[in-house]
């Protein structure tokens, strides 16, 4: 059974009534390596998944990191690095903590902030739009599981950004999950 999830504005995890993709256009204005505690001068409130990833609203999280740009933590952080797009909290739950056990296994549409250049959401045109944007290319990879060898993702990582999926192979899988790094 296929689930496609259908998108509402979210209440609760930040100040105001915003549509997530407001919320979503807001911190990918944000400089990379803002600390995680100035959010809150943005209104926005957010709530621990763990110490990489802290959810945002329904399908909006943001990435963490406890440097600051340095090869040392900083008593200031975590600091922003990316703005995450997932089906929903399991799915992003397998795309950073390989948890694949937590991923309901749904469907949505990825919305268009997270795609390069107006590019289709398929493994193949994010793929081949990756490549000509960027002069140093991209990595494709598969990541398995070190116990068990269970599958987590595949993912094509580029400076723009992730985009995990389900499927080891085809051309037409769609993300369950994307991050767009933030700039400075």
């Amino acid at each position: 059974m296929v689930f496609i999830k259908k998108y509402r504005t979210f209440r609760g995890a930040f100040n105001g009534i915003k549509s997530e993709w407001q919320l979503a256009h807001q911190l990918l204005a944000i400089p990379v390596w803002t600390p995680l505690r100035a959010l809150s001068s943005y209104s926005i409130n957010t709530e621990k998944i763990g110490r990489a990833l802290h959810q945002v609203s329904d399908s909006i999280f943001v990435c963490l990191s406890p440097f600051s740009g340095q090869y040392f933590a900083d008593d200031h952080g975590p600091f922003l690095t990316g703005v995450m797009w997932a089906v929903d909290q399991g799915a992003a739950r397998r795309a950073i903590y390989q948890d694949v056990e937590a991923d309901s296994g749904a469907l949505a549409v990825v919305p268009h902030l997270f795609l390069p250049g107006g590019c289709s959401a398929t493994f193949e045109a994010l793929l081949n739009k990756l490549i000509m944007m960027d002069t140093a290319g991209c990595q494709v990879a598969a990541k398995f599981r070190r116990g068990d060898r269970a599958f987590i993702n595949r993912m094509i990582d580029s400076r723009a950004g992730r985009y995990f999926f389900r499927g080891e192979s085809g051309l037409l899988d769609v993300p369950y999950a994307a991050i767009r790094n933030l700039t400075a």
